[in-house]
């Protein structure tokens, strides 16, 4: 189309220098000239413009992030006791870690695959009981399988992504007390689906550009629990109990901001962020109401990939 349209304009130019030269008073000649420049004209203003097509790429990253579990540390204290008893343990900032692949073909669509897991532990121990110690575990891991589709509008380049995602979560509480000891564990496993949208914007002409996205999750699966109580040395018993719920739903909101760099190498585009995290995974009861927990996370996330 673009070479037709520049063929015609020629083709114009050229019947436009053959034509007898402009006599005054010619009217019909000058006429002609005026509509062949007219017809010029519109040819230009309607001729297409080639905008350069999203290019193919292969895009692969890391990411660690030091997050802290949010999910409430209680302290009890009164008017007979100044200090504060802390009643649940708190967590401290722990490493997570995030690797992905991805595929972008030149009209935007493309693929990628995740993967997402943060594990820890924390513990407190009871000044006023001797020899007491609470214990808290979580592990937390995602995977992510989903289309992408990467866009433009005006100085916004725009990220969006659907797919399916398979995760699960493991929560355990144990109390020791001595050689006695009492635990609750609880494991989730599910899958459902994800998505994500996101953004980007230059900051003017430097390497450096703003970001953010937002995803959330939806999983259904089944949590299998365990109620363990060893007593034998306090009163020489031990009690087992196992069991599992069903139709369960597991919710996930992840949100981050943050600056990354980007520049050009011979390996490709090399590109590092700097930035903010938060989820949130909301648990439902295990049964009849006991059990519901919610797990936040927060904290700040270091990224290096490569885009080829």
């Amino acid at each position: 189309m673009l070479f037709s349209t520049r063929a015609l304009a020629v083709s114009l130019f050229a019947v436009a220098l053959a034509s007898p030269p402009i006599h005054a008073g010619d009217s019909d000649t000058e006429s002609r000239l005026q509509t062949l420049e007219q017809e010029l004209a519109d040819l230009k203003l309607h001729e297409p413009s080639a905008e350069p097509p999203i290019s193919k790429t292969w895009e692969a990253g890391a990411e660690l992030t030091l997050m802290r579990p949010a999910i409430g540390s209680l302290a009890l204290g009164s008017k007979v006791v100044e200090d504060q008893l802390e009643i649940t343990p708190s967590y401290d900032l722990n490493a997570a870690y995030r690797v992905w692949l991805g595929r972008q073909s030149s009209n935007g669509l493309g693929w990628r695959i995740a993967f997402w897991r943060f594990a820890d532990s924390a513990s407190l121990d009871f000044d006023y009981l001797d020899n007491t110690t609470l214990t808290s575990d979580l592990d937390l891991y995602a995977i992510d399988i989903e289309a992408t589709h990467t866009g433009k509008l005006a100085s916004w380049e725009l990220f969006s992504s659907i797919g399916v995602r398979i995760g699960g979560v493991g929560s355990k509480e144990s109390l020791t007390y001595g050689e006695n000891a009492v635990s609750f564990d609880e494991r989730f496993t599910g899958a459902g689906l994800t998505f994500s949208i996101g953004t980007r914007r230059p900051l003017g002409n430097s390497h450096w550009s703003l970001y953010g996205g937002f995803r959330g999750s939806l999983m259904y699966g089944a949590s299998d629990f365990s109620v363990d109580v060893d007593a034998a040395d306090l009163l020489g018993m031990t009690i087992g109990l196992d069991g599992s719920v069903v139709d369960r739903t597991v919710s996930v909101f992840e949100m981050q901001v943050g600056l990354q760099y980007e520049r050009s190498t011979a390996y490709g585009q090399i590109f590092g962020r700097l930035g903010l995290e938060t989820q949130l995974w909301e648990l439902p009861p295990v049964v009849a109401g006991i059990g519901d927990k919610n797990i936040g996370l927060i904290g700040p996330t270091f990224t290096f990939g490569l885009r080829r």
